[in-house]
């Protein structure tokens, strides 16, 4: 399973989100308004990619 960070508000989040749906692709969606990643998240993700 994946974890989609996306805006409940957003155009391109929500026709990801039915993409992956239609695929019957798992995942796991935060909101980044309501849940913003952690610093330390961002951090690792910065350096790891």
């Amino acid at each position: 399973m994946i974890k989609f960070y996306g805006y409940k508000r957003c155009s391109t989040s929500r026709k990801a989100q039915k993409w992956m749906d239609a695929h019957n692709v798992k995942y796991e969606f935060q909101d980044l308004v309501e849940q913003p990643p952690k610093k330390e998240d961002l951090i690792n993700w910065m350096t790891k990619y």
